[in-house]
């Protein structure tokens, strides 16, 4: 008996399996947009950019200087968008040095975390002084992409990163820097991934 079930389950099969050459019909997928970048993107010059880190001057700062062509800017990019989400009392921006503002929307617009912090552009030229007026670099230091700064409340820069961000390095940093820029604020941070 079990012979026969088996002989059967073949025969039924074997029409199917006759025509598994056959392709399937197509199916119609419609393109959807992605949706719109959220951040809003403003070029700053040196009073704007100044102003902007006075604005946030009561708590911590992550300024975080970026292009979206080098490649360790774009790998930690994702790990800032969750620090800003998970960490509201500390304010994030992002400065993009990129010449044209196409490049930036089509990597913002690429990224699987959106990010919720502010990013601006820089205006034309070298960003360098700006940089300088507004307190981020000091005149003659090089420029290295990435590099972070992170500030304490009242403006004091507690510590430059340059190159890529080592997560748990940065843990403990953002807590340092938010237990001295609030006192009720946790002293260490665990890494976010």
């Amino acid at each position: 008996m079990p012979a026969a079930r088996a002989a059967l389950a073949i025969a039924l099969a074997l029409p199917a399996l006759a025509r598994a050459d056959v392709a399937p019909p197509p199916v119609h997928v419609e393109a959807v947009p992605a949706p719109p970048i959220q951040t809003p993107i403003t070029t700053v010059d040196a009073p704007k950019l100044t102003a902007l880190l006075k604005a946030h001057a009561s708590g911590a700062v992550i300024v975080n200087v970026f292009a979206s062509w080098c490649k360790p800017c774009v790998r930690e990019f994702p790990y800032l968008a969750r620090i800003a989400r998970s960490y509201p009392d500390v304010y994030v921006i992002g400065i993009d040095l990129d010449d044209e503002e196409a490049p930036l929307t089509k990597f913002l617009g690429g990224l699987k975390v959106r990010p919720t912090f502010e990013i601006v552009r820089k205006g034309t030229g070298d960003p360098r002084p700006m940089l300088v007026r507004a307190g981020i670099l000091k005149k003659g230091k090089p420029l290295n992409l990435p590099t972070t700064i992170l500030i304490e409340a009242g403006g004091r820069v507690a510590r430059r990163i340059e190159g890529e961000l080592d997560p748990e390095a940065l843990g403990r940093d953002l807590g340092e820097l938010r237990a001295a820029s609030t006192p009720t604020a946790a002293p260490t941070v665990s890494p976010i991934k």
